[in-house]
């Protein structure tokens, strides 16, 4: 939602699919054209939704037959250009930094497969960004261990990103037509759990997690070099120890 309410801003035209019902007024009372669609669901590609220019795919399935249909139908519509929000999790847990171009880290899974799916195909355009853990707004980190649930491995670094980051990287890789590209996409630094969610919980007012004594010492670094270079983009939250606001709830 929120990209779609900044591309509407920016004078797109946005549809906007769920697989809830409910959802749809919601949609709709944003000005976002609303659609029922479920990969799961066998006659998904009947919807005119898919009657557009660009799609962006922002969605936890990951069923790679189901996505294997998908690809079918975009073939057989407009859509020449897609955006595949995938995820910095394709890599494995190396010690240092991990850029786009070191493929021997990443791991066999799903997502990975997905992402050859689209880039693979000749009938459309497929840019991939593999955004790092989501935090801002409603979306606190503090939040994330509750009920004293501990941190595991807390001297292992993190790789996170703003929300307005992503919105951003994606309203600029269609302004700019930037396609058949992939892009790591986290804030310049990397601090431990530790240091991370002792300071969110803090500038949130919110008790200081519990940290477990286990650590694997995984400094995994996503380096975001590229999407800067490329997009000449400056993150509006470069550093994760020096966030404005996050909410409490």
């Amino acid at each position: 939602m929120p990209v779609a309410k900044y591309l509407i801003a920016k004078g797109f035209d946005v549809k906007g699919s769920t697989r809830s019902p409910e959802r749809l007024t919601n949609l709709q009372e944003n000005d976002v054209q609303p659609f029922l669609v479920d990969l799961a669901k066998s006659d998904f590609g009947l919807a005119s939704f898919f009657d557009s220019d660009i799609l962006i795919i922002n969605i936890p399935f990951k069923g790679v037959s189901e996505y294997s249909a998908l690809i079918e139908i975009i073939k057989n519509k407009k859509i020449t250009h897609v955006i595949f929000i995938s995820s910095t999790s394709v890599y494995t847990n190396k010690t240092g930094v991990i850029t786009e171009a070191d493929l021997g880290y990443l791991k066999p899974c799903a997502l990975l497969e997905i992402e050859n799916l689209l880039t693979s195909n000749e009938n459309f355009r497929t840019t991939i960004i593999r955004f790092g853990g989501l935090i801002g707004y409603s979306r606190n980190p503090a939040l994330f261990f509750k009920n004293n649930r501990s941190v595991k491995s807390p001297e292992s670094t993190v790789n996170m990103i703003h929300r307005d980051d992503c919105v951003n990287i994606i309203e600029l890789i269609i302004k700019n037509k930037v396609w058949g590209e992939i892009y790591n996409c986290c804030a310049d630094t990397h601090p431990t759990k530790r240091e991370f969610y002792s300071y969110v919980a803090t500038m949130s007012g919110l008790p200081v997690p519990v940290f477990s004594n286990y650590n694997d010492f995984s400094n995994k670094e996503i380096s975001n070099k590229k999407v800067k270079k490329d997009l000449n983009y400056h993150f509006v939250y470069p550093n994760l120890l020096n966030l404005k606001y996050l909410e409490k709830n």
